[in-house]
């Protein structure tokens, strides 16, 4: 399936657009690969993105104290990946997202994503 294919089905199992307002939609989003182990977030940093993972599998996790990685959840084709709290709120995120393969991702930022919820 292509990348407008996985995006426009994740979409329609959320809510049904018309197909202009799915181009109009699908023109905000920003493609990006990550390579294997390449961080998306870093906890300490703020979150202003939502990201689509259309091809990939994706790791949330935290670093101890001491340095260790615990990962407390995983993503993979079709999810949506963000860390909500850290986004919503303005505040330091609590969390890291990285890559653990080569991943293919469309990245929503959140002032696109405040725009288009007001059209």
């Amino acid at each position: 399936m292509s990348i407008v294919a996985n995006i426009e089905s994740a979409i329609d199992s959320i809510i049904k657009l018309s197909k202009a307002e799915k181009k109009f939609l699908l023109s905000y989003l920003k493609p990006k690969t990550l390579s294997r182990n390449e961080i998306l977030l870093t906890e300490g940093s703020f979150c202003n993105f939502i990201a689509f993972i259309n091809q990939g599998v994706l790791i949330y996790y935290k670093t101890t104290a001491e340095g260790a990685e615990v990962t407390t959840d995983f993503a993979f084709d079709g999810d949506w990946v963000t860390d909500n709290r850290s986004r919503l709120t303005k505040t330091e995120s609590h969390i890291n997202i990285k890559a653990i393969e080569e991943s293919e991702i469309l990245i929503l930022n959140n002032d696109d994503l405040e725009e288009l919820y007001k059209k």
